[in-house]
């Protein structure tokens, strides 16, 4: 990409620029740590000699790095340019499950930040562990503190678990259920 007459790159070519590559992410990170020789960084990120010097060279030309005798430093740009691009693919992880998750929100009078998303991992049954997200959220429930639920179902083994952290005194519980549900949980005999 060359530059456009005016000599500056918009914010979105910049972004576009590391985004087409897993490569030029890798190298940038890896020199954010600490100054490198290039076969260092090419050890480091298994990036092909030709691809990096390629990488490196953009990286100066952009500011980015620079090269002090045989190594490699990110400089103040180079390190703020890292920063906000990591930050921004943080704030994207949880993009490509959100569709089957916010199809259960409500649409309207429901104010939820989906960034606190971010990290979360959808857990799904399967043929061989058709109880793999009720043994998943007990698993999480044992060691929680603090938990709050809204559920339009009653899972047995969750309600335990709740139920046994509250009395105990070791978790603190807010829940809003179904009243479908809420009569089940009235209903459900207790064990022996």
């Amino acid at each position: 990409m060359s530059l456009p007459l005016d000599g500056i790159r918009s914010p979105l070519e910049e972004i576009e620029f590391l985004a087409r590559s897993p490569n030029r992410i890798r190298v940038l990170d890896t020199l954010v740590e600490e100054p490198m020789e290039r076969h260092d960084i090419e050890y480091e990120t298994d990036v092909s000699r030709a691809t990096l010097a390629r990488i490196l060279g953009d990286f100066e030309q952009r500011g980015w790095v620079t090269r002090d005798s045989r190594q490699y430093e990110t400089t103040p740009v180079g390190d703020y340019v890292a920063k906000e691009f990591t930050d921004l693919l943080k704030r994207f992880e949880p993009v490509p499950g959100l569709n089957e998750v916010v199809e259960w929100f409500p649409r309207e009078g429901f104010d939820f930040d989906l960034g606190c998303l971010a990290g979360a991992e959808i857990i799904r049954p399967s043929k061989s562990d058709a109880l793999a997200p009720t043994t998943h959220i007990t698993r999480r429930l044992r060691i929680a503190d603090r938990v709050r639920v809204t559920s339009y179902s009653h899972l047995s083994d969750v309600m335990e678990v709740c139920w046994r952290g509250t009395v105990e005194g070791t978790l603190e519980l807010e829940s809003v259920v179904d009243r479908r549900a809420l009569e089940r949980i009235g209903t459900d005999p207790p064990d022996g």
